[in-house]
């Protein structure tokens, strides 16, 4: 761990910022003047609302360490502005005073203006991290627990800067003299605002400097002081049993704190080593902190420690930094300050084992940090370092080529011709002249990350695969109908690249502050303990069960015991249920829960064995209306606040728990589909607005044909094709069965599919593939992100993917509900049929004389409030990907997405409707999917196509409804129906 004494030049990310400084003589001087901004003096714009803090805050869910601040609450939506004057003319930092108020677990964000508008890209988003603090880790049958995180409400004071922290200073803003005024824009979750003021950050002393002036404080000179990093002090307890509520360490612990800017800064669990504090050869324990959970730019963590005595201490931490080639850099901070300059950037070279790394410089001496006697605040807050500029820099590349690769199609298509002579560097402006400076670019850029990491390896390979390609075609242009392929792969590759880079891993086990580097505790194993803890593990292997989170020793005598079975998750995801059952449920009711994973195909199996569960949540929606027609489940409509219970639901969404005028299950999650664009490529298309109807993306398909880019609609090769053109049957005005729904009803006897609307449906969805030659089968998410196919139909948790893991367009992409079909008094109904996954009652619950305690564990598990804090605690341990698609629309109002976003979902949300369990319904899928392949395939006539696969679908539907004991009397309508099309 060593100081890193500069940063990478370039940053042409930043460009349009340093033009800014350009523009208005920025010399590296700030101006000497403090302006203070009155932050009651707000006034709020439309949408929004201020009021004093800490008026209207609900503490219930937070620790509360800030209440007697002066500060403003501004909403999460609209506009505060203040109006301020300035004095002095010249260059200014914002330091911003703040308290995150309670929302969501997102950051806050918020778009800067000055005078109105925003000087440069960084003020577009500008984050205030919020404070986290983990729970106690609780000790449950020789297994630890993975702690949830509540939020801490504190005060904080930062400079502006930008998000991702790759400038690594705070951002600078040109003021002349007069009046002015500071706008800050809501993007997402409430803030308290308690200072704003315009002022140079202090410039940072070096080492040497600031050393000179702690002369007078001895060096500390006692034995090496550990912190655990994971967690703080906790106190010798024990449970009403005798138990110890936590792990008993076998060393002191010197850690009174534990902060961090993120719940997704996540615990870790960790066999590798028996060295680590504390370790067991196989019971689930948590020695460390980190890891993958810590390696985006901003987040940091913060440790108090204990110190005897005043003095000047080494500071080392035990870890491991598991990304080979790479140096994860962190911004050291003692007590809120960074001491001195070589602390802006500490690095982390990679080790695949535990080790001491110790703060020093680069030929190993260590510095010495000062600490008062008592808790002293030490942060490490993520940062690029000297990998920023670079990432910036390959970002840039990335755009331009990506564009010139647009460009490029727009002249040969997807798959040119080898016959033919494009005259790529005529038709295509700057085509060389491009791909010289970007191979030029790209070789410099290998040269600066083989200085930073001192090797060239896979962190270089991809940049100089891509320099070599673009010299290459830069020579001989016309290659490219060769090698274009091969140039969206590597151009792809790139985006994946910063996405690599810019992952900082760091995974602690101790903060240790010693008197000096040979005092500091072995930070591995020996070779003797190491072959022990190998060998007993193994061995448990043979006796520790991997299916329950629950151990049986935690009964109690009169405990009433329900079996909850988990189907299709994970174990991470079954342990944070338990948790939550043990802290509310099981306590609130008297209920104990065995909660187990099973995999989706053995619940059927067991039920019918007679051995199987009284609940069963996280159920497919196909599998869940398979049990209600093979009454398996229970109608939980009879069951005591049924209606009162799902009254949040839609009945779009409910529907898809009905069979035979009974509801068989409660939705837990919900999928659907929206449309997603490219908003840099509308914008060059000069395409005005989004589409709203299909009528206006039927428009649009010509004009992104003729620039040879693509729309994407699914196919019923694709699993959601088949909901898309139901969901224009439905907007049709046309249905997908015949009859009416309900007790003995005849919903479903026959197909509907025979109808006009069905008919005219099916028709214009097969056109979209066989005239307008939109693709059966594509990569949308890889595609959307090279720009090829900028506009296109898709499941909304794609959003998720594409902010992870697609980086070099955020900003530039959106979505928005289904477009959907007009009607004549000018509405539009953009229906769509979703799917769900649904939790269910056995049968063997009321045969076991359990139905009232499952029923109660269905309701606590299905509440909005337990909903979110499984959400939220799932997302902050793996992450925004892992972003839950609930049913509930309360859950989604408090889950972390932007205004807009949460806007663009409920709209949408409130125009689902799924599909009720109907026997037989497979075979609609199976024919319906056989007629588009003979359509799309053969070119055969729509209607014909259908229309002979409908038989084979009434076949079925009538021999199910006759095995089920259900009413197998052809509606007239149907009859008519078939006669007709005769």
């Amino acid at each position: 761990m060593y100081a890193v004494p500069g940063t990478s030049e370039g940053n042409a990310r930043e460009a349009v910022y340093q033009a800014y400084l350009d523009e208005h003589g920025y010399t590296g001087v700030n101006a000497g003047a403090v302006v203070e901004v009155d932050v009651f003096s707000g006034v709020a714009g439309d949408d929004a609302a201020t009021s004093a803090f800490p008026e209207g805050i609900n503490f219930a869910d937070v620790d509360v360490e800030t209440v007697d601040v002066t500060a403003l609450n501004t909403s999460d939506t609209g506009s505060v502005t203040w109006t301020f004057t300035v004095e002095e003319e010249g260059f200014y930092n914002l330091q911003v005073g703040y308290v995150a108020l309670p929302g969501t677990t997102s950051d806050v964000q918020r778009q800067v203006l000055i005078d109105g508008e925003a000087p440069y890209d960084a003020l577009e988003q500008i984050v205030f991290k919020r404070l986290w603090r983990d729970e106690d880790i609780r000790l449950k049958s020789g297994n630890e627990i993975r702690p949830n995180a509540r939020e801490v409400l504190r005060e904080q004071v930062v400079f502006l800067e930008d998000y991702d922290r790759r400038s690594g200073a705070p951002l600078i803003l040109h003021l002349t003299a007069g009046e002015h005024t500071l706008t800050f824009v809501a993007v997402k979750e409430p803030l308290a605002i308690s200072s704003l003021t315009f002022m140079a950050a202090p410039e940072l002393p070096a080492y040497e400097a600031a050393s000179a002036e702690w002369e007078g404080i001895p060096a500390y000179a006692g034995e090496p002081i550990v912190g655990q990093a994971e967690r703080r002090d906790y106190p010798a307890d024990t449970d009403e049993n005798g138990n110890p509520k936590h792990t008993v360490l076998e060393v002191e612990n010197a850690t009174t704190d534990v902060l961090k800017t993120s719940p997704a800064v996540t615990v870790q669990k960790n066999y590798s080593d028996a060295a680590l504090v504390p370790f067991h050869a196989w019971h689930i324990l948590y020695p460390t902190i980190g890891a993958s959970s810590w390696a985006l730019p901003g987040d940091a963590i913060t440790w108090e420690i204990e110190v005897p005595e005043d003095g000047l201490y080494v500071l080392s931490f035990k870890g491991r930094q598991t990304s080979r080639g790479v140096t994860a850099y962190r911004r050291l901070m003692v007590n809120g300050e960074v001491p001195f300059a070589e602390a802006e950037v500490v690095g982390f070279d990679y080790s695949g084992v535990m080790q001491n790394y110790t703060f020093a410089t680069e030929d190993g001496t260590p510095y010495l940090i000062p600490l008062k006697a008592g808790r002293n605040a030490i942060t490490l807050e993520c940062v690029l370092g000297s990998i920023g500029g670079v990432v910036s820099e390959v970002e840039a590349s990335l755009r331009t080529l990506n564009a010139l690769y647009l460009s490029t199609i727009q002249i040969t298509g997807q798959v040119p011709s080898l016959y033919i002579d494009y005259e790529i560097a005529d038709k295509v402006p700057g085509f060389v002249d491009t791909l010289v400076a970007e191979s030029e670019r790209l070789f410099r850029l290998v040269d600066q990350m083989v200085a930073i990491t001192g090797e060239k390896g896979e962190n270089t390979a991809m940049l100089e695969k891509m320099a070599i390609q673009a010299e290459g075609l830069s020579k001989d242009p016309e290659r490219i109908v060769e090698e274009l392929s091969q140039l969206k792969n590597n151009i792809a590759a790139l985006g994946t690249w910063i996405n690599d880079i810019s992952s900082m891993p760091l995974e602690l086990d101790a903060i240790i502050l010693s008197a000096d580097t040979a005092s500091l505790p072995t930070p591995r194993e020996s070779f003797f303990e190491g072959i022990v803890a190998e060998t007993q593990r193994f061995f448990a292997t043979f006796f520790t069960s991997t299916s329950s989170v629950v151990s049986d020793d935690t009964a109690e005598a009169g405990d009433t015991e329900i079996t909850v079975w988990m189907a299709s998750a994970g174990r991470e995801q079954a342990q944070i249920i338990q948790n939550m059952i043990d802290e509310t449920f099981s306590p609130e009711t008297g209920i104990r829960v065995k909660l187990q994973l099973i995999p989706m195909d053995v619940v059927l199996r067991a039920a019918l064995a007679g051995n199987g569960p009284d609940v069963v949540i996280g159920l497919g929606q196909t599998t869940a209306q398979d049990f209600a027609m093979r009454g398996a489940t229970v109608d939980l409509s009879q069951m005591e606040g049924f209606d009162a219970f799902v009254s949040r639901y839609s009945e779009g969404v409910m529907r898809a728990t009905t069979y035979n005028g009974g509801s068989y299950g409660i939705p837990e999650q919900v999928t659907f589909q929206m449309f997603f664009y490219r908003e840099d490529v509308m914008e060059e298309l000069n395409i005005e607005s989004v589409p709203q109807t299909w009528d206006d993306v039927m428009e649009l398909i010509p004009i992104l044909n003729r620039e040879n880019y693509e729309f994407y609609m699914p196919s019923t090769r694709v699993g959601t094709g088949l909901n898309v053109f139901m969901a224009m049957v439905y907007q049709n005005e046309g249905e997908i069965y015949l009859g009416e729904e309900g007790e003995n009803g005849t919903y479903g006897m026959a197909s509907a599919l025979y109808s006009d609307e069905a008919m005219e449906a099916f028709k214009w969805y097969t056109d979209l593939f066989t005239v307008h030659g939109l693709e059966v089968q594509a990569d949308f998410n890889n595609r959307f992100r090279t720009g090829e196919m900028p506009m296109g139909v898709t499941d909304y948790t794609t959003y998720c993917t594409l902010e992870i893991f697609a980086p070099e367009i955020k900003g530039l992409w959106s979505f928005s509900p289904l477009p959907g079909t007009m009607k004549e008094d000018g509405t539009i109904d953009n229906t769509y049929v979703c799917d769900t996954v649904q939790t269910v009652m056995m049968n063997a619950a009321l045969t076991r004389s359990k139905g009232d305690a499952a029923w109660e564990f269905i309701q606590w598990w299905n509440a909005t409030e337990q909903q979110v804090s499984y959400a939220t605690t799932l997302e902050s341990i793996m992450g925004a990907a892992a972003r839950y698609p609930a049913a509930d629309p309360n859950v989604i109002r408090q889950l972390p997405w932007s205004n807009y976003e949460q806007e663009q979902l409920l709209a949408q949300y409130e125009n689902l409707v799924s599909m009720p369990a109907v026997p037989g319904y497979y075979m609609n899928t199976r024919m319906i999917s056989y007629a588009f392949e003979d359509v799309v395939a053969d070119l055969a006539n729509p209607r014909e196509t259908l229309y002979l696969n409908i038989r084979d679908i009434d076949k079925e539907l009538l021999k199910k409804r006759e095995e089920f004991g259900l009413p197998t009397t052809l509606p007239e309508a149907s009859a008519t129906a078939d006669t007709t099309a005769e």
